[in-house]
């Protein structure tokens, strides 16, 4: 019986050492997680910090563009005697359409727009600078159809109303193989 109690005792001894051992492994793996949780603040303190930053960036360029928005109506209306509409209604929609968060300046250009139609007051097609409109891609001839193609480049050219040297430039860009010969 005593080589019994002997056994026991030996075992108690090795369970014991490994309850210390498990027990110590779980400190070690608290520590481990105490500072992964502190860099993970850190790093969530970090990031709302570059938000704040982001967001008072995005109000300071904001209002540096109502700035603008607001001298190149005074520019224009300088020779006016009345606005034809006033700043504030154009920075509002100016918002609205941005979605009250980002501003652009992609109105149309070349005279005031009317609502987006594409079409300024005096009637002549926008550039192409208003966003509302999708970008055009000059079209790659393919050596198949060339009236079809000039049909296509004639509307591009017309769409962006370029000059005839632009249209050269983007007409060479948009040649292939044996029709780049051609120029």
């Amino acid at each position: 019986m005593a080589g019994e109690k002997g056994g026991w005792k030996e075992a108690g001894g090795a369970q014991l050492k490994r309850v210390e051992s498990v027990e110590s492994a779980l400190g070690v793996l608290y520590y481990r997680l105490e500072i992964q949780g502190n860099q993970i603040q850190h790093q969530a303190d970090s990031i709302a910090s570059i938000e704040l930053k982001m967001d008072q960036n995005q109000l300071k360029m904001d209002q540096k563009l109502e700035e603008v928005l607001r001298a190149v109506i005074k520019g224009k209306n300088s020779g006016e005697e009345e606005e034809s509409e006033p700043v504030s209604s154009i920075l509002e929609t100016l918002k609205e359409s941005t979605g009250g968060s980002r501003s652009s300046a992609g109105g149309g250009s070349g005279g005031s727009s009317d609502g987006g139609s594409g079409r300024t007051n005096n009637g002549e097609p926008t550039r192409g600078t208003n966003w509302r409109f999708p970008k055009l891609d000059m079209p790659l001839f393919d050596e198949e159809n060339p009236d079809g193609w000039i049909l296509l480049a004639e509307c591009y050219f017309n769409f962006y109303r370029l000059s005839d040297v632009y249209k050269m430039e983007a007409a060479v860009v948009a040649l292939e193989g044996d029709a780049l010969l051609w120029y």
